[in-house]
């Protein structure tokens, strides 16, 4: 089809094709006559383009998706990005509100610069682990990073976790393999990741109680893991290369440290988790592994 059809079919205009097309969004066919020859696919391609552009999405994030083996994995991580950013719209309007009200900027200064780092943080944790990773690492850390910062101890630990950040690199045969497991599993959506830490929140805060009930679970489990079939699993190699990277690229050396003295919450969460693992080695030691 030519591009007057395939702007109705679009609800594009013509100067916007042209405009996907120059950034490589799509690219169609040359005819005989040198016009250019737009298959199903580019129509098709060129209508997401059109939707996920009415949602906010920019060209480069619509890149991202178009060209990523899960899509779905990508548009997941864009609806995090989103929320952070009204989540930091939310705060900047109650500040603004406040000033309105009277307040010195003085008064406001360190909330807004709070606000930044949080939401830096937020971002750099997504875009710095591949994939379902990133949404986990978000998930999980975003609750505890939203306290202010009152002492130097907490803010030298700011520049270390954003140091940390900035620098790390993830091998290509660990995002290679991240990659691969996405396409043979579906790691639900960001709701179902929030409800995940939220149960073991509650599993951490009752573990004598949840050994008792899960017993014969967590004895099944640990026999699976230490199987063959699991070893050799994508998902086994998975984890076996993700504990590898964190133990030897600073992220538990550095930045669960430097995120402990960042957030009081956080180091009271990780003295609970230490407590309850203790609580679990005692009854199975085979965890130690």
């Amino acid at each position: 089809m030519k591009i007057s059809e395939v702007c109705k079919v679009s609800g594009l205009t013509r100067k916007a094709v042209e405009y996907y097309i120059d950034h490589g969004l799509v690219t169609p066919e040359m005819d005989d006559s040198g016009y250019r020859e737009f298959s199903q696919k580019d129509s098709e391609r060129l209508k997401q383009v059109s939707v996920l552009r009415m949602l906010g999405v920019t060209v480069t994030e619509i890149k991202r998706i178009l060209k990523a083996s899960q899509p779905i994995e990508e548009l997941r991580r864009c609806v995090l990005k989103r929320q952070v950013d009204y989540t930091a719209q939310e705060q900047q309007i109650k500040l603004l509100e406040r000033l309105a009200d009277g307040e010195s900027v003085y008064d406001i200064e360190q909330e807004i610069q709070n606000l930044n780092d949080t939401k830096a943080i937020k971002l750099k944790l997504l875009e710095a682990f591949p994939g379902y990773i990133g949404r986990l690492y978000l998930v999980h850390f975003a609750p505890f990073l939203e306290e202010p910062l009152s002492t130097m101890e907490q803010k030298a630990a700011l520049e270390a976790v954003i140091n940390f950040l900035d620098n790390i690199k993830v091998p290509e045969h660990l995002r290679k393999c991240m990659d691969e497991l996405q396409e043979d599993i579906n790691f639900g959506s960001n709701e179902h990741i929030a409800s995940m830490e939220k149960v073991k929140l509650q599993e951490i805060d009752n573990m004598e109680q949840f050994m008792q009930e899960k017993r014969e679970f967590l004895q099944t489990y640990q026999e699976f893991k230490a199987s063959e079939a699991y070893t050799s699993s994508l998902a086994g190699q998975f984890a076996k290369a993700l504990k590898e990277f964190n133990n030897t690229n600073g992220y538990n050396e550095v930045f669960i440290p430097a995120m402990r003295t960042l957030s009081p919450k956080y180091d009271a969460y990780c003295r609970k988790l230490e407590k309850a693992n203790r609580i679990l080695l005692k009854q199975y030691p085979e965890y130690q592994q």
